[in-house]
């Protein structure tokens, strides 16, 4: 779709797969991406990207961001309290776009971990889920919507949620700006192992 590359690439001499989407922000002046680099089926490296478009040659480059992999719960950019909300492209099971919906995620923390409520699931109705926490996973204890998530310096994040009444599954990844107001959102979605379709976009912190 439109601002958004998604790719699959495999490099032999190392035997690693990597799983990339790249989006550009609706500003237009930066960008963010995501990689998951395996082997077979074990996550190896997660790389988080951000960038941001240079007009004027003169002006120097932006200092390299600092590396997050310590990152605690303090500085869990994608689970603060608050909502995320937007509009995201919905793609059919062929991967053309058909409509836009209003996306909201809220997010409130518990004695476990966070409480999350979702609106504007287009191949479902809306959810809401617990999810147990550590400062690199995350996972449904119990529930309609059951999964979990891996958790990369607090602006990462992919795993796989399997949607009992709707008796679908979505593989989800984000990753979210520096600055925490915005996060990149791709989710692709299953019945069984047919796609159905995918909902990508930008959507926006506000806090809680």
């Amino acid at each position: 779709g439109d601002g958004l590359v998604c790719a699959h690439n495999y490099w032999s001499k190392l035997g690693m797969s990597q799983r990339f989407f790249l989006m550009v922000l609706p500003d237009g002046t930066r960008q963010l991406s995501l990689a998951l680099i395996s082997r077979a089926e074990v996550l190896k490296y997660v790389v988080v990207g951000e960038y941001l478009r240079q007009t004027d040659e003169t002006r120097p480059a932006p200092l390299p961001a600092a590396r997050h992999e310590g990152a605690d719960e303090a500085e869990m950019l994608l689970r603060r309290p608050g909502s995320w909300v937007g509009e995201l492209t919905v793609l059919d099971g062929d991967l053309t776009p058909i409509e836009t919906v209003e996306y909201c995620e809220s997010i409130a923390q518990t004695t476990a971990g966070l409480a999350v409520s979702v609106e504007g699931v287009h191949f479902g109705r809306d959810a809401s889920y617990s999810l147990v926490t550590t400062p690199t996973e995350a996972w449904t204890p119990t529930g309609d919507v059951l999964g979990s998530l891996n958790m990369v310096g607090g602006r990462g994040q992919s795993g796989y949620f399997l949607h009992h009444r709707e008796e679908t599954r979505v593989w989800l990844r984000e990753v979210a700006a520096l600055d925490g107001t915005m996060k990149g959102v791709v989710q692709m979605w299953y019945r069984g192992e047919q796609r159905i379709g995918a909902m990508y976009g930008a959507l926006s912190f506000e806090g809680a």
